[in-house]
């Protein structure tokens, strides 16, 4: 979910969800991905998780993108994002067109949750809402998008 998405969702002005989210990312209770996305910690630790798990398996512990990206349920280009997000942290580390795992995400990002049947079928949360925000309840389809892009548009432009 973008910046705007969340916004939206939450009813509250985007210069107001952004300065929060920024806040919050210098207090380390959100990591910032992109500069219009944030995830909370535990989930980039579920992320971590999974990447540590594709190394795992692999007989050199590398690990390319589209290994870890069809390991969850999200695409290529947050996927992406997400790895990039974890070299910063020197979670992971690029080495040509493969990842490899550098140290424990634990005491960056704390503990992964468990996997359930259920959390694997659903796609991590996409970002931080600020207390009592309320949310849309719209289907997240498997590529990590929410609804029909054009009657987004359509709502955010009444």
């Amino acid at each position: 979910m973008t910046l705007t998405e969340l916004a939206f969702d939450a009813r509250i002005g985007e210069p107001a969800l952004q300065d929060f989210l920024g806040r919050k990312a210098r207090t380390a209770d959100v990591i910032r991905v992109m500069p219009n996305r944030f995830y909370l910690k535990s989930t980039l630790a579920q992320a971590a998780a999974i990447a540590q798990a594709v190394a795992n398996a692999q007989p050199d512990g590398k690990f390319s993108a589209a290994q870890f990206r069809d390991s969850t349920p999200i695409g290529r280009t947050r996927a992406i994002e997400i790895l990039e997000c974890l070299d910063r942290l020197g979670i992971t580390r690029r080495s040509g067109e493969a990842r490899i795992m550098c140290r424990d995400f634990t005491p960056i990002l704390g503990p992964a949750a468990a996997a359930s049947a259920a959390s694997k079928a659903a796609p991590p949360t996409r970002a931080a809402s600020p207390p009592g925000a309320a949310r849309a309840r719209v289907p997240i389809d498997n590529r990590g998008n929410r609804g029909n892009a054009s009657s987004r548009h359509r709502a955010m432009h009444r």
